[in-house]
């Protein structure tokens, strides 16, 4: 499988870590996200992160089990997960799984 459209970039502060996806989150590169993470909190504690879903063209349940595999890695750190940006089909994903009620949805381009 292609997945060179895929990309993370990642800025990272004292307690904030933001992380934008782009392209397919699934089998072959949810690992990729879950790894970054794991590497950026290392040995760190109440880091609110925020995922930038606007550049993300699909997920599939690989990918949603890293989502809530990084929620809770964040939360037993002490901070709060926030998915940005999500587009409809996401956010439909979301819906229809239940985990838009699991996750802080935020607008695109809102306060996180």
């Amino acid at each position: 499988m292609d997945t060179t459209d895929f990309a993370l970039t990642v800025t990272s502060g004292p307690n904030h870590l933001l992380v934008g996806v782009a392209g397919e989150l699934d089998d072959y590169t949810a690992p990729a996200l879950r790894d970054r993470v794991r590497k950026e909190l290392e040995g760190r504690t109440g880091v609110n992160v925020t995922l930038d879903l606007g550049n993300m063209t699909f997920i599939d349940s690989t990918g949603l089990g890293v989502l809530v595999g990084v929620r809770r890695r964040v939360r037993e750190g002490g901070g709060a997960l926030e998915l940005r940006g999500a587009t409809p089909a996401t956010t439909k994903v979301l819906e229809i799984t239940g985990l838009s009620k699991v996750f802080e949805l935020a607008e695109p381009g809102g306060a996180g």
